[in-house]
């Protein structure tokens, strides 16, 4: 297993969730958490992981909300200035 992973055997990854504007703010998002660590807890899944833009702090606090912690950081830089 590649070292940027996290130490677990069998792991899941949320690659996105997206929701449109009008959308937001009514729990769809939150159901749709629950259903996935419902899902990998049944699956016996022992670690959850998802990346985010760090602009978006509103996302950055709702997977804090949900249990998620900070893991890996990715910088970039702009080249072409």
């Amino acid at each position: 297993m590649p070292d940027y992973m996290p130490d677990s055997e069998f792991y899941c990854e949320i690659e996105v969730i997206y929701l449109e504007p009008w959308a937001r703010g009514m729990g769809l998002g939150q159901d749709l958490i629950s259903r996935c660590l419902q899902w990998a807890q049944e699956k016996k899944i022992s670690c959850m992981k998802t990346g985010i833009f760090a602009q978006k702090s509103a996302t950055l606090k709702f997977f804090r909300k949900n249990g998620f912690r900070d893991y890996h950081s990715t910088l970039i830089k702009d080249l072409q200035t």
